[in-house]
């Protein structure tokens, strides 16, 4: 008999992993051998944007996770509280800054923080921003 709880992956730097509960046949989030969260969530594929498949829920930081709902992503933390709501059309880890680039339904790019909390208000473009945070992080591009 297969196990109820099957991991998904490695654990991240900070031990949170993601697992399929074959009983429910939802995702949830584990550190160790406790479940500290059950998302809606199922571990199937999704199509974003057309042609491009990725699963709904991903690690972008050691202690966040990246969530896919109603056609835009938001992140949570491993006890399933949304700390980005869900209005980005993507969501990426800039670099090791522990800062995110989002991109907003008008195109436009900012910087937030795992909380967040606006490092750079959506007004960008994205390679204008990027270069922006390079320049601010003394990182070479």
């Amino acid at each position: 008999m297969k196990n109820q709880i099957e991991r998904l992956g490695t654990p991240t730097s900070e031990g949170y992993a993601l697992a399929i509960n074959h009983f429910s046949n939802r995702v949830v989030i584990m550190q160790g051998d406790c479940v500290l969260h059950e998302t809606r969530l199922k571990d199937n594929w999704i199509e974003y944007p057309k042609g491009t498949f990725f699963r709904p829920l991903q690690w972008i930081a050691p202690d966040r996770l990246q969530f896919f709902q109603d056609g835009y992503w938001g992140a949570m933390d491993p006890e399933g509280i949304v700390t980005i709501p869900p209005v980005f059309k993507f969501i990426v880890p800039f670099k090791t800054t522990g800062f995110f680039i989002v991109k907003d339904q008008h195109d436009k790019c900012g910087c937030v923080d795992k909380d967040f909390k606006m490092l750079y208000p959506c007004e960008y473009e994205y390679k204008e921003l990027r270069a922006k945070l390079c320049q601010g992080f003394e990182i070479n591009v």
